[in-house]
Formats: C-alpha cells, sequence, structure tokens
C-alpha cells in the first residue's frame, strides 16, 4: 500500500475514533483505558503474527529507543489526560474541538519538519499554516 493512502486511512481512523467516543459517555479514565485496550487487540495480532518486525530498528539502541519510547507515550498521555474536556460537548461543538486539535498536529508537524527535518521555512509552509488556522475559524462558524 502506498504511504499516501496509508496517511489518509491513519488520519480517517484518527478522525474517526474520537469523534465515536465522544459518544460512548465513558469519563477520562474509560476512554483511556478502552483506548488502551482496543489499540491493543488491533496492534499486537498486527505487529506480531500477521507482519511481525524487530521492534528497534537496525543500529539502534534497545536502552535509548525505550526511553524516547516512553517519553513520546507520556506526551501522547499527557493528549489523552486533554481530550475527554474535548469529546464530552455535544456534537457540532466535539467537531470544531477536534478540527482545533488537528490544526495543532498540523502546526506542529510542520514546525517540527522545518526544525529537525531539515526542509526550510518557506512562504508556502508558513501561508499553509495560516490558511489551517483560517479553515478551522470558518468551518467553526
Amino acid at each position: 500500500m502506498s504511504p499516501t493512502f496509508l496517511a489518509i486511512c491513519a488520519g480517517a481512523a484518527f478522525a474517526l475514533w474520537s469523534l465515536i467516543m465522544s459518544l460512548s459517555g465513558l469519563r477520562a479514565g474509560g476512554i483511556a483505558m478502552i483506548l488502551l485496550a482496543g489499540t491493543f487487540m488491533v496492534t499486537a495480532p498486527w505487529f506480531l503474527l500477521i507482519r511481525p518486525e524487530p521492534f528497534v530498528a537496525a543500529g539502534r539502541s534497545p536502552a535509548t529507543a525505550l526511553l524516547i519510547g516512553l517519553g513520546a507515550a507520556a506526551l501522547n498521555g499527557i493528549g489523552m489526560v486533554c481530550l475527554p474536556p474535548l469529546l464530552s460537548a455535544p456534537p457540532g461543538v466535539v467537531g470544531t474541538r477536534i478540527l482545533i486539535l488537528n490544526v495543532t498536529v498540523v502546526s506542529v508537524t510542520a514546525i517540527w519538519s522545518v526544525a529537525f527535518g531539515g526542509q526550510g521555512l518557506t512562504l508556502a509552509r508558513i501561508a499553509g499554516v495560516a490558511l489551517a488556522v483560517v479553515a478551522v475559524w470558518l468551518l467553526g462558524r
């Protein structure tokens, strides 16, 4: 499968899980635990049985990989603590809040690409982030 197709599938899945989860009535701890269980049920068979691969990339220290992975997981945990109030609103408001969340994801990723990915800061990147913010404002009206 092409990386573009996988990116679209991941984006749709990430958007839909949060919108569907908002209908569940679960509170913060319930959302986090159900998300953890559901993620494990899908990923464990996939990465252990269907498409097994080493957990650490070649040339990487397992200890370093574990520490970086735990740090990234902790950031995800912070996001999970912040997420339930976004999902506990009426459906129209949830959609706007998820749009704001996604524009933040896009903006942070664009900044990361410039700072760490070797991609220069261009007028197109600046305009893209600005237009994403405008899109959220327009879609949230």
